[in-house]
């Protein structure tokens, strides 16, 4: 869907991916800050590879969600 508006033609920072993965993490993990949701993800950074992305750090989780 987000290629076919091309929602992402001018963003910068996180991809509509990366964001939505964060936010799942976030909600199934029940993490309160994003110090907890960036240590979680970093701690799976294996697994995430595998979806495509790399653990974002704390100033883009911080801007994507503001």
């Amino acid at each position: 869907m987000v290629k076919e508006t091309g929602s992402e033609y001018a963003a910068k920072g996180l991809s509509s991916w990366s964001r939505f993965v964060a936010m799942m993490f976030c909600q199934l993990g029940r993490a309160h800050s994003l110090r907890e949701i960036e240590g979680g993800l970093r701690s799976c950074e294996g697994k995430l590879a595998h979806l495509g992305i790399r653990a974002p750090a704390r100033s883009s989780l911080c801007s994507a969600t503001g």
